[in-house]
This record gives structure tokens, C-alpha cells and sequence, in this order.
């Protein structure tokens, strides 16, 4: 693959080249070499890079988790074994998430059908109850 300037990976990638400057700074993705008049040179291992940390993402995965994982991998590293680690941490959160979604959507359950009998005062006014 030919080598791409930040917009034509961007591009290929799906982000914007905000995005991909971010990731840089972020340590993300390695600052690439620059050609002679100084733009940004990028090779395919840029756009596996992105594909990874955006599917990461999509797993709800944090960027910190995802540099770990790919300084790992820089290294010369599988990391499976960190892999595995992160999500299970990411799991657990999950689970929590929807422990706490159950719990909301409970006492939104309670307070409809309290409202619908007419038990809570902020429904309606106290002399429109009656009715």
C-alpha cells in the first residue's frame, strides 16, 4: 500500500483527521514520518491500527485500555493474555450498567403506576385527584 496523507486515511478509516491527530497525541497511533513538505505519511499498519482501536471502542472499551493493548503489542508481545483481563474488567461494568438500567427502569415502572393511581402529588394537583 501506497504511503496516505492524514486525509485519505481518515477517509479510508471512517473518522475525521481530527480524529486521527487525536489518537496521535493520545499515543494511540504512532506519530508517522513526514515527507519533504512536511505532511503526515501514513502506511497500512495506520489503518489496522485505527480499525482496532475503533473496534474496541464499539466493545466499550476505554482508550487507555486499547493504548495498553497496542503498546503491548508494539513490543513484540501478544496480549492476548491482557486481552482477556480488560474484558473481563469491561464485563463486570457491563453487568453493573445493567444492574443499575434495571434498577431505573423500575422505579420508572413504580412511579408511572403510582401516577396512573394517582399517589403522587407532583402528578397533578391535590383538588384534580379527587376527580
Amino acid at each position: 500500500m501506497k504511503t496516505l496523507r492524514v486525509s485519505d486515511l481518515a477517509s479510508k478509516a471512517s473518522v475525521s483527521s481530527g480524529t486521527i491527530r487525536f489518537y496521535e497525541k493520545q499515543g494511540l497511533l504512532p506519530e508517522p514520518p513526514r515527507s519533504s513538505s512536511g505532511y503526515r505519511e501514513y502506511d497500512g499498519t495506520a489503518l489496522e491500527r485505527i480499525e482496532f482501536i475503533k473496534a474496541g471502542q464499539a466493545l466499550g472499551m476505554r482508550l487507555t485500555d486499547i493504548k495498553e493493548l497496542c503498546d503491548i503489542r508494539d513490543h513484540g508481545r501478544c496480549p492476548c493474555g491482557h486481552t482477556t483481563q480488560v474484558l473481563d474488567r469491561r464485563i463486570v461494568e457491563v453487568e453493573e450498567e445493567i444492574e443499575r438500567l434495571v434498577r431505573l427502569k423500575n422505579n420508572l415502572t413504580d412511579m408511572k403506576n403510582s401516577a396512573i393511581d394517582g399517589k403522587y402529588e407532583w402528578c397533578c394537583p391535590t383538588d384534580e385527584r379527587s376527580q
